[in-house]
């Protein structure tokens, strides 16, 4: 149930009454924008945040239409001097959650042995990880966080 709804300044503001309302609106938002992205580029880059504050985003988004083979997905954060292989990485996270779900065109996790398994290397510094962000041709970044206060950032570069 949406409780509020308005602008601050040039930003609109959903206030809803539970994180599963919360994630359903944000995936939805999140989705529409992805799917805009691939009608005007051919593809979309998506940085995805993860813990199970992700949850509820993630579930939905799911759930609604969208081409994943047109979409590179990227992990966005890691446990400083984690094992790559450390099942509680968020790395490992985001492949339980979303990313074995989903035929992407591309998945990228910083610092996490899952890359292996699909051909790509492991990602050891941000500054790389930056590289394959700026070097796939489809400029525009969608960083999703779907915790306690839902954010739906874009990049266009």
């Amino acid at each position: 149930m949406l409780n509020k709804n308005f602008k601050v300044e040039k930003l609109n503001v959903s206030v809803h009454h539970s994180r599963e309302g919360l994630g359903a609106a944000a995936a939805k938002d999140a989705c529409a924008r992805i799917n805009a992205a691939i009608a005007a580029r051919g593809c979309a880059n998506v940085i995805f945040a993860a813990a199970p504050s992700q949850n509820e985003l993630l579930e939905n988004m799911l759930k609604e239409n969208v081409d994943w083979s047109k979409v590179r997905a990227f992990h966005q954060d890691e446990y400083v001097g984690i094992d790559a292989a450390e099942p509680a990485g968020f790395g490992n996270w985001l492949r339980r959650a979303i990313f074995n779900k989903v035929p992407f065109m591309e998945l990228h996790y910083l610092l996490c042995a899952a890359n292996m398994e699909y051909g790509y290397p492991m990602v050891p510094t941000l500054n790389e990880f930056a590289g394959y962000l700026t070097a796939t041709g489809c400029r525009t970044a969608y960083t999703l966080d779907g915790g306690q206060t839902a954010a739906i950032a874009m990049q266009d570069t």
